[in-house]
């Protein structure tokens, strides 16, 4: 399944995430859920990035929106440190 992103990364995040998986990384996807495309394969554990939106998936886990090395997409906050800044 792939999601078209619509969230404009110039705007004020709503947070920070720092990866802490048990596996060692999180997937980067195409919408906030398991069930779309991975962009990014396992960025790496100790990785910061600025959350812009929060999402519950189709199963009610949470989804953060962020951009991470040009290309913007949805890790599961379940695998991340998160803090909200507002």
């Amino acid at each position: 399944m792939l999601a078209k992103a619509s969230i404009d990364v110039s705007d004020k995040p709503i947070g920070t995430a720092v990866v802490n998986a048990p596996d060692g990384g999180v997937n980067l996807r195409s919408g906030p859920g398991t069930e779309y495309e991975i962009l990014v394969n396992m960025i790496p554990n100790g990785t910061e990035m600025k959350i812009y939106q929060i999402k519950n998936s189709s199963k009610g886990t949470q989804w953060g929106y962020v951009q991470y090395n040009n290309t913007e997409g949805w890790i599961a906050l379940s695998q991340v440190d998160y803090n909200d800044t507002n």
